[in-house]
This record gives structure tokens, sequence and C-alpha cells, in this order.
């Protein structure tokens, strides 16, 4: 399907692509909605992040949430 997909809209600069959905993606992330879900999300992230309950995610899963990742 990717492939597919790749054919019908080819991409030339692909850095630029993925800058251009990241800023449609925050743009998305910034309505009011959307705000409230994460926020929501984050104090859950913020919760779990007890050395007690990190230690259990990372011995069942392998990984502690992540609080904010960065974009440029």
């Amino acid at each position: 399907m990717v492939e597919a997909t790749a054919k019908l809209f080819p991409i030339r600069d692909k850095r630029c692509a993925v800058h251009t959905l990241q800023l449609a993606i925050r743009d998305g992330l910034s309505e009011r909605h959307a705000t409230t879900l994460i926020a929501k999300v984050r104090q859950v992230s913020v919760a779990a992040r007890t050395p007690k309950i990190e230690a259990i995610l990372k011995r069942r899963a392998g990984k502690v949430p992540i609080l904010q990742q960065t974009t440029r």
C-alpha cells in the first residue's frame, strides 16, 4: 500500500514533506478538544512517573512514559 501511494503521490523532498506534516499535525493538536485530551493524557503520564510505576512499566514493557517530545 505504501509503495502504491508513493507512486501516486511522488514526494521529491522528503524533509520538506515531513516538516509540512509536522506543522499540520501541530495545527490540529492546538484545537480545544485535542488540547483537553492531551492535558488529561499528560496527567496520566505524570502520575505514572513515580519510581515504583516506572520500574513496573520498564520491567513489563521496556519503556517509560515520555512527557514531551520536541520537534523543530
